[in-house]
């Protein structure tokens, strides 16, 4: 049986972030596949792996499926989730377009450097070609950024302001 590998994720003490790291999981003669952790391994066997993942939709409620992500990768993008880039909008100006502007392009560029740090520790983002990895950056970053401002909106302000950063918020 072939070694299949799985990223996880540790802390790097120097930097105070995570970098993704593979386990290599290897099979026994037996048919049973040998999984390991932090808490030590366990044996299932491929019939179990295949029934595990047969049922990684989860009925809740009639006829409603809804995704099943197991606790080891909700765990790891909870660990990796990027933390709040601030634009440096200076207040004591006045609000004129040209300096709203270059605040939205400062924050629009330090969000680019935080979002190809956090995808380069994402599990297995470091595993695929570089140019698969640009590729992917190039047309998801306008989503992601998107998503991210909708969501910081919705989650500081309940929809009724766009909050692009906690010093850069528009009500109008």
């Amino acid at each position: 049986m072939k070694a299949v590998v799985f990223p996880t994720a540790r802390k790097s003490k120097k930097l105070g972030k995570l970098k993704g790291v593979g386990e290599d999981l290897q099979g026994s003669k037996d048919g049973q596949t040998a999984t390991g952790g932090a808490g030590g391994g366990y044996l299932s066997s491929e019939k179990e792996l295949n029934a595990s993942a047969a049922n990684a939709l989860v009925p809740h409620g009639p006829g409603v499926v809804t995704p099943f992500l197991p606790p080891s990768i909700c765990s790891v993008l909870e660990l990796i989730e990027p933390e709040e880039v601030y634009s440096g909008y200076d207040n004591t100006q006045p609000d004129t377009t040209d300096h709203l502007l270059s605040s939205l392009n400062r924050l629009a560029g330090k969000q680019m450097v935080r979002m190809v740090k956090w995808a380069k520790v994402l599990p297995g983002f470091r595993g695929l070609p570089i140019e698969d990895q640009i590729t992917l950056i190039q047309y998801s970053w306008m989503c992601l950024s998107s998503f991210c401002l909708s969501w910081r909106s919705y989650k500081h302000t309940n929809g009724q302001m766009l909050y692009f950063a906690p010093d850069l918020i528009f009500n109008e």
